[in-house]
């Protein structure tokens, strides 16, 4: 799979219980901030974008995804 040029891609983690539905602590969290680091002309992806073929795959594709990004972003919450 081609990845975009590394110079601005980020990969954003969390839990999203904690950084997105409308019950967590901080709602919609992630979000806004994604949308911030696409205005600043990065390209961001979420897990959930990554399609599930089982947890080994998903881990050799994320790994090969986050080694070719600029930054990575974990938020620590709760869970």
């Amino acid at each position: 799979m081609a990845y975009p040029a590394p110079s601005h891609r980020v990969f954003l983690s969390c839990v999203s219980d904690d950084f997105e539905l409308e019950t967590a602590t901080f709602p919609g969290f992630r979000t806004r901030l994604r949308n911030c680091l696409e205005s600043a002309d990065c390209k961001v992806e979420v897990q959930e974008k990554f399609r599930q073929y089982g947890e080994a795959f998903l881990i050799r594709k994320l790994g090969d995804y986050i080694s070719k990004c600029s930054a990575v972003i974990h938020l620590i919450g709760e869970k």
